[in-house]
């Protein structure tokens, strides 16, 4: 419980009962083995490993960043 929580005094209904409430929903571990949380935790692994391969391909290969800082400024010419 934050500490400002108890200053508000005993009361149950107000502030102090709602951010009790709010730990408790917090606290639930409902939503772990939900199968929707799982294909999200897998999608953003896979997104992040994706993108690290993708960065060590372009380090790697000054062919491929030039062409891709090209490409970029073409879109930056078209934008403005």
């Amino acid at each position: 419980m934050p500490v400002a929580a108890f200053l508000l005094g005993d009361e149950t209904d107000g502030v102090k009962g709602r951010v009790s409430r709010l730990l408790d929903l917090a606290g639930a571990d409902e939503r772990k083995n939900h199968p929707t949380s799982k294909f999200v935790l897998w999608a953003g692994r896979s997104v992040a490993l994706s993108s690290i391969f993708i960065m060590a391909f372009l380090l790697i290969n000054s062919s491929a960043l030039s062409s891709l800082h090209a490409a970029m400024e073409q879109v930056v010419r078209v934008l403005n």
